[in-house]
């Protein structure tokens, strides 16, 4: 390699390190809300109601709970037993929160207005989610049991459950082709 060449490049590397380091230094936080547990594990957005969706395990005990987009305040929380990550179906205009308590799983579903649990799907080992509005169906990542369960969002009924490689940890959809990519556990596969 030339040596004025690679003085250059190690120039380039040299500075792009320093601005890395000065970007991780600084904070750019226009205002925090205490969402009232910690352990936020999930976020995501309702723009009908103008709102933030969140799931806080905490401690194994935490609320499902909505932030105003406007105002940065709480305007609601509901307790559950480990809520993990919350996916919002705006078709529907729901939220699922997927639950885990030391007896059952569970798929709560929240209205989009109120806030409130308008119903629930038991599922095994579900803590992910992908929602597709072109079809109105929401893919669950099922742990333990290999599996990723589709749900109609229309009726919030288990459609089918296909099996796929160990422990899903991470869902994306393809909507162009209609396809679902699952990443297993050990990252080998998808």
């Amino acid at each position: 390699m030339n040596p004025r060449f690679r003085h250059r490049l190690c120039m380039v590397l040299l500075l792009l390190s320093c601005l890395l380091v000065a970007a991780g230094r600084s904070q750019y936080v226009e205002d925090s809300v205490d969402c009232g547990a910690t352990g936020v594990g999930s976020l995501c957005y309702n723009p009908r109601a103008g709102v933030i969706y969140g799931a806080a395990v905490g401690s194994g005990y935490g609320p499902f709970f909505a932030i105003s987009a406007e105002s940065n305040k709480v305007v609601s929380s509901t307790p559950f037993d480990y809520p993990i990550t919350v996916v919002f179906d705006s078709l529907d205009n729901k939220a699922y929160c997927f639950v885990r308590t030391p007896d059952d799983d569970t798929l709560m579903v929240m209205d989009g207005t109120t806030h409130r649990r308008i119903g629930q799907i038991p599922l095994e080992w579900a803590d992910l989610g992908v929602w597709n509005p072109d079809n109105d169906r929401l893919y669950v990542g099922m742990g333990d049991l290999d599996k990723i369960a589709v749900i109609d969002c229309r009726g919030d009924t288990v459609v089918t459950k296909i099996r796929v490689g160990q422990y899903p940890v991470g869902l994306t959809l393809n909507r162009r082709h209609q396809k679902l990519y699952v990443l297993n556990t050990n990252g080998e596969s998808v």
